[in-house]
């Protein structure tokens, strides 16, 4: 799992972050997923938006 960007706009802080498998099974059971990207937003140090994309399938969650 890596950093892969980080911004900072006032209170908003935006990073994206990279799992991926290097050694081993290492896999998101059940779904086996060998790799995913996740895209969070935070605003004022609360999570604000988080999605995550592997396999075919993305996962968005907005804080309302």
């Amino acid at each position: 799992m890596t950093t892969t960007a980080k911004k900072q706009n006032d209170d908003t802080v935006i990073c994206d972050i990279s799992y991926r498998v290097v050694l081993g099974p290492g896999y998101v059971w059940p779904f086996y997923f060998k790799s995913f990207d996740v895209h969070a937003a935070y605003d004022a140090r609360k999570l604000a938006t988080f999605t995550m994309s592997g396999g075919g399938f993305t996962v968005r969650l907005t804080r309302q």
